[in-house]
């Protein structure tokens, strides 16, 4: 008898158990259908605009090397990793619990209000142990996908209302929440090359008059030491000059960059609100069961008849 006949001879032989099992995980299986409280989600799916600005205003390379040495931050934070990290933050999370949303039977409340009232967990879970912060920042999800550069937002909720209105409002929140952030970045590199180029412009100024007064001090004098301190001034002066026009070029991109109205993220796609739960729940939920019971139990089966084996061998 081949080894797969002999392993089907006892599976066949051991049908109760498998039959057992398979009961006990379809009853399993339906007391966490039943118990899983029934949930909406509901998505949006953001284009992220930060190509163009790039390439266009922060494009050269000695620009972001002078922001990084002086420990400023780049003006343009709108790029798809900046949107993964703030849709994770704890200042996110501040700012959507008190969003006004409007709930199925028509009542008027924050958002923290309602998850407080209406949040609901399975009886095996622990839910005082959460809080509302916590609770909406484990239900706030993203995938990102970075050569399209396109985000989804997904929101689940008890109320399908409210969290269709949740994520539908993330595209204006993060608009927001990047185009103060770019605004205040940009101010802050426009006053410190501002201040940068006002003092590259008094030493240049001073650079050019040690220059200018040397030069007429000494129109007679042709001593190879006064013909280098010549050179030397002159050549002070050109490189103050240098350093005094990059930063008016930087100062220049920073004030376009001040001036300019950047769309942060536009919506692309709303996608229908799903419900979580019901057959679908119910089918995964058995299917998931049944497939751990019925693979522990062929494990138990063939380690048991090995067993028994040894034991007849020993006798």
């Amino acid at each position: 008898m081949s080894s797969s006949q002999s392993i089907w001879k006892t599976f066949v032989g051991n049908k109760k158990t498998f039959f057992c099992a398979a009961a006990i995980a379809l009853i399993v299986a339906a007391v966490v259908s039943i118990s899983t409280p029934t949930t909406y989600k509901s998505q949006e799916m953001l284009a992220v605009e930060w190509a163009a600005p790039m390439n266009v205003l922060v494009g050269a390379k000695e620009y972001a090397d002078d922001i990084l040495s002086h420990k400023q931050t780049p003006p343009i934070a709108n790029d798809p990793y900046s949107y993964t990290k703030i849709l994770t933050s704890p200042q996110l999370v501040d700012t959507i619990k008190h969003a006004v949303v409007t709930e199925s039977d028509g009542e008027v409340k924050t958002l923290e209000q309602h998850v407080s009232e209406c949040y609901t967990y399975p009886w095996w879970v622990n839910g005082s142990k959460h809080s509302v912060e916590d609770i909406i920042h484990r239900r706030l999800k993203n995938e990102i996908k970075l050569k399209t550069g396109l985000i989804t937002v997904q929101y689940e909720d008890e109320d399908a209302a409210v969290s269709s209105a949740i994520a539908s409002r993330m595209t204006s929140f993060l608009d927001g929440f990047f185009r103060q952030m770019n605004a205040d970045r940009v101010k802050a590199e426009a006053d410190y090359y501002r201040r940068q180029a006002a003092e590259l412009k008094r030493a240049y100024e001073e650079s050019e008059r040690k220059y200018a007064a040397y030069y007429d001090s000494h129109l007679d004098v042709s001593t190879q030491s006064g013909q280098n301190e010549l050179e030397y001034l002159r050549d002070e002066s050109e490189k103050r000059y240098g350093e005094y026009s990059k930063a008016c070029v930087m100062l220049k991109r920073a004030e376009m960059r001040q001036q300019q109205q950047l769309l942060v993220s536009s919506r692309l796609k709303t996608m229908p609100t799903f419900k979580s739960g019901g057959a679908r729940a119910w089918v995964v939920n058995s299917a998931v069961a049944l497939f751990y019971a019925l693979l522990f139990v062929a494990w138990w089966v063939l380690l048991r008849e090995r067993i028994n084996e040894k034991r007849k061998d020993k006798d």
